[in-house]
């Protein structure tokens, strides 16, 4: 009985270790401003068709896709967004759901999210004096409103480096499109640009 056992355990463990699912890195950590938002990219791996289911938790923090099939690696964006200052922990728990076929050792990870929240400095004024936070507050109402918000992450940054005193310095990702003296009358264009994209 023992033998038959052993030989047993020696015929499945080849294939529960050929299974291999991780996720990497382990821990992410943001450092934010009050206010700001961020992403961070983690990469979940199986070496079979796997799917998986990635929850999320609090509600600081949000992930992208938050479900779907993985065979090899899948790279997935999570994003925290600093509400009021102080230390704040979280989670994101991945559970892999056991479509990929035969023993597995690990059907799930946990990846820790440590983020660290400072308060807001003071605007510069070249942002203010053409109306950045109105173009900022303008392109993050619009995306909600057409229910972009879950595709689309509008932002603000630190200074970019161009000020001017005509308008804003906006960056779209992951095209690297930089558009230099943006004025509140010319957002239609960026907007229908953002349209064209997620489609």
């Amino acid at each position: 009985m023992r033998i038959v056992l052993l030989l047993l355990i020696l015929l499945i463990l080849p294939e529960a270790y050929a299974q291999g699912i991780g996720v990497s890195p382990a821990v992410l950590e943001f450092d934010l401003a009050e206010g700001d938002n961020a992403e961070r990219q983690i990469t979940i791996y199986s070496n079979a068709n796997e799917e998986f289911v990635a929850e999320p938790s609090p509600d600081f923090v949000a992930i992208n896709p938050g479900s779907g099939t993985v065979n090899g690696e899948k790279k997935l964006i999570v994003r925290a967004s600093g509400k009021k200052p102080g230390e704040h922990n979280g989670q994101i728990a991945i559970q892999f759901t056991g479509n990929g076929g035969g023993m597995r050792l690990n059907t799930g990870a946990v990846v820790k999210v440590l983020m660290n929240v400072k308060e807001r400095e003071t605007e510069k004024e070249c942002c203010s004096k053409v109306n950045g936070y109105e173009i900022f507050r303008e392109l993050k109402d619009w995306t909600k409103s057409n229910g972009l918000a879950s595709r689309v992450w509008v932002t603000r940054t630190g200074c970019l480096g161009f000020c001017n005193n005509v308008g804003a310095t906006l960056v779209i990702y992951p095209d690297q499109l930089w558009f230099k003296e943006v004025q509140l009358e010319e957002l239609q264009k960026i907007k229908d640009f953002i349209l064209d994209s997620v489609k």
